[in-house]
Parts: structure tokens; C-alpha cells; sequence
């Protein structure tokens, strides 16, 4: 028990030093495993880290980060979004589906990148800045949710020890009312017939986007048919073959890969990536998981609301998705944690990082469009609150 006091007082402190998620889940580490003081619970957590499976989600998270650098460094993202204005055409099928697709690339504040042309295409269908501030953010994150190149699916699904697809399909249903509340809320009510002028063409958007399409069809053909490989080696080798396609294209050339490479951006996935698998060890290793179990057992508290609410608390203040996830299934792991309970987990921390005024994307982009973030709420919340209420009943009810 004291090894978790100690390890969530460490956290606590961490958040309000502003340390990034790695460094918060080294130190908490570090103190769980220095007040049980032994060096064997040490070394095994150590040891736990450089196992071939983690090993491989580091490759694979790497190669993730990768892509998505090189996209941003080549200049191939603003290829993107112009093939995507020239061939959509439809005002409103742009303001939702360009952030969407845009999101693919997962950079931080990213959101900066779509704003523009939100911005332009709300304008014209006559929403005021709160609903262009809330269409941005809600649709840029909305593919996240079954994406299975999002960093924060592929750490989940090492954790609980399955496949990103198996997450990603039991999804579905929060990514439908996630979509279905955008429109609701604000896209139905857009003027009619306006016009849109095009920038690009459809053969510029197939040729920018197939390296990105290639990464995800190999990363699924290599788990489906190639399933004696180590799970996220198949993942690396998609997102590798997206990385050559891009250069093959000329969309990119050795500076930038190099420049993708050494980024911070990789970098701090990595550390992160390994600093998260060292907490999930060390908290099982102290003991403190079972503390946990003993302790959610004896006040028979409704395991459904703990999976929904511990995830979602913790990125809403930390802005940070994988903080939801890193932390909490460590701590409700000895309560009995399956696939049903790590899907509600990820999207329920999924969406309090989405909410959080901690997020950089919601930030920057209240910044862009001069609005204040509180406005964005009038509708951030009820939707919010709807696809929570939907991960919630699919976890009860769902296959």
C-alpha cells in the first residue's frame, strides 16, 4: 500500500511540475520500486521492459512516428489536404472529413493543420467560431478511436496483450456516435448550396496518400496472414514500407527522413513508449496492483465506473490520452481486466483528453480562430458525454 501511495503522490507531482509523460512514468516507477526495497523487484521490472514483445512495440511505435514526421518535414501534408479540397467538393463532407483525414498524421497540435480550412468552410456554411472551434477538434480526433496506427491503441493493446484490430473493432460503436454527434450538433445546420472552388486533383491525392493507405493494408495483411511473427513487428514493417514509399515517391528525400528521425517528436514516443511499459511493470512489481484489487474488492465499488471514470479524470487533467491509459491499467489491473474493460478504458480516456483544456490541438486552435475554449463546451460536453454514455452501455452489452 505504501509503495502506491508513493507511486501516485510521485505522479501528482509530476503533473503539477509539467514533467512529460515519460519522466512522470519513470520517477513513479522508480519510487514504487525504491520504497519495496529490493533489487530483485527491480531487476524484474528492468527485465520485464526489454522483453521481444515490447521490444517490438518500440520498433513499431518508432516507425510510426516516423511516417508521420517525414508527411510533416517532405511538405507531403500540404499535398494532402489540397487533393483532398479538390476532389471532396461538398462543403460540409470537407469540414468534417479533412480534419479526419489529416488526423491520420497524429502530430502534436496537429489540429493547426485542418483549422485553416475549417475555418474557411464553416464561415461560408455560416457556423460561428464556437462550432468551427468544436468541428475542428471533435472530427480531427474522430478516426482515433479505430486508427490502428494511433500510439495510443497500440500501447493499450500491449498492455492488456491483443491486437490493435481486436480494440479497434470493438470501437466501432463509440466511433459511430462520435460521428453522429458532429453532424447533430452542428453540421446539419449549415446554409445549403454553397460552392467550393478546387485546389488539387484526384491524381495528387492518390499519389500523396498511398504511402499512408500502404502502411495501414500491410500493417492488417501481415497480422492476418503472417501471424507467426511477434504482433507489432507487423506494424514496424507497415509503417517502414510507408516511410520507402514516400522517398520512392520523391515526396521526400535522405534530409528529411534524417530530420524525421532524430525529431522530437520520435523521440519522445520512444521514451514514452518504454517509460510506460517500465510503470506497468514496476506497479505489479511493488505490489501494488494487488493493493488495488484488495482494496476495489473489499468496497464492492462498481468496476464499470472505475474503468470509465479513473481513464477519463486522468487525461482531462494531464491532456494527455496515453496518461489515461498508462497510468490507470496498471492501477485496475488486479480487478480483472479483459478486452471489454481495456476498450472502455481507451476510449474513456480518449475522450477526456479530447475535452481536456489541457489539449494542445483544442488550445491551438481556439488561439487561430480568436474564441475562448469555454465557448467550444456548449457542445464539447453533450457530445462528449454521449459517446462516453455509448462506450459505456457497448462495454455492459456489447459482444
Amino acid at each position: 500500500m505504501l509503495a502506491l501511495a508513493v507511486g501516485l503522490m510521485t505522479i501528482a507531482l509530476a503533473v503539477v511540475m509539467r514533467f512529460p509523460l515519460w519522466a512522470t512514468m519513470l520517477a513513479s516507477s522508480l519510487a514504487m520500486l525504491a520504497v519495496s526495497g529490493s533489487l530483485p523487484l527491480f531487476l524484474k521490472a528492468v527485465e520485464g521492459v526489454g522483453r521481444l514483445e515490447y521490444l517490438c512495440l518500440y520498433l513499431a511505435a518508432c516507425s510510426i512516428s516516423v511516417l508521420v514526421s517525414l508527411y510533416r518535414e517532405s511538405g507531403a501534408i500540404d499535398k494532402l489536404s489540397r487533393g483532398l479540397l479538390g476532389v471532396i467538393r461538398q462543403p460540409k463532407l470537407i469540414t468534417a472529413l479533412v480534419p479526419s483525414v489529416l488526423g491520420a498524421l497524429s502530430i502534436p497540435g496537429g489540429a493547426l493543420m485542418s483549422a485553416p480550412i475549417v475555418d474557411k468552410m464553416g464561415g461560408e456554411l455560416g457556423f460561428n467560431k464556437a462550432q468551427r472551434l468544436f468541428l475542428n477538434i471533435w472530427y480531427r480526433h474522430v478516426i482515433f478511436l479505430v486508427y490502428p496506427l494511433s500510439p495510443t491503441i497500440l500501447v493499450a493493446s500491449a498492455l492488456a496483450g491483443t491486437s490493435v484490430w481486436s480494440i479497434a473493432l470493438r470501437t466501432l460503436p463509440s466511433f459511430c456516435a462520435m460521428v453522429l454527434m458532429g453532424y447533430l450538433l452542428v453540421l446539419r445546420g449549415g446554409k445549403r448550396g454553397v460552392e467550393v472552388e478546387a485546389c488539387g486533383d484526384l491524381k495528387e491525392l492518390m499519389s500523396v496518400s498511398s504511402p499512408l493507405l500502404l502502411a495501414v493494408t500491410l500493417a492488417l495483411m501481415f497480422q492476418l496472414y503472417m501471424s507467426q511473427l511477434p504482433r507489432y513487428l507487423a506494424v514496424a514493417a507497415g509503417a517502414s514500407a510507408g516511410v520507402l514509399a514516400l522517398l520512392i515517391l520523391k515526396e521526400g528525400d535522405l534530409g528529411d527522413l534524417k530530420a524525421a528521425v532524430t525529431c522530437r517528436l520520435t523521440l519522445e514516443v520512444l521514451a514514452t513508449t518504454i517509460g510506460i511499459i517500465f510503470f506497468r511493470e514496476a506497479f505489479s512489481a511493488s505490489g501494488a496492483s494487488k493493493c488495488v484489487a484488495e482494496f476495489v474488492g473489499s468496497r464492492e465499488l462498481d468496476k464499470g465506473l472505475l474503468l470509465a471514470s479513473l481513464p477519463f479524470a486522468i487525461s482531462y487533467v494531464m491532456g494527455n490520452s496515453l496518461s489515461g491509459v498508462a497510468i490507470s491499467y496498471p492501477i485496475l489491473e488486479g480487478v480483472g481486466v479483459g478486452l471489454r474493460e481495456v476498450v472502455l478504458m481507451f476510449t474513456s480516456a480518449f475522450l477526456g483528453y479530447l475535452s481536456s483544456p489541457m489539449h494542445m490541438c483544442y488550445v491551438y486552435t481556439a488561439e487561430y480562430l480568436r474564441v475562448n475554449m469555454r465557448d467550444g463546451y456548449k457542445y464539447m460536453l453533450p457530445a462528449t458525454a454521449a459517446v462516453l454514455a455509448t462506450a459505456y452501455l457497448t462495454y455492459w452489452w456489447g459482444p
